[in-house]
């Protein structure tokens, strides 16, 4: 799943309120998995379409989506 349709699930179910709302809270899981934290605004522009070049820092969104947002799918 790309990263701005996980956030378009997120805001129809509920979870968010908006895309940055939704960029906010991810941001926020990142902290959680015990990796590299990603900024809100790094989130947001990856879900535009920016490609993460740091694997790390894919590797937290990953996690924090629980695997929903594949390494490859931010990187490629």
């Amino acid at each position: 799943m790309k990263l701005d349709a996980w956030i378009a699930a997120e805001i129809a179910e509920g979870r968010a309120s908006g895309k940055k709302d939704a960029c906010k809270k991810l941001s926020a899981a990142t902290k959680t998995t015990g990796g590299e934290t990603v900024s809100a605004l790094t989130i947001e522009s990856a879900a535009g379409g920016m490609r993460i070049k740091k694997y790390p820092k894919a590797k937290a969104i990953q996690d924090a989506t629980k695997g929903a947002v594949t390494v490859a799918e931010l990187c490629e």
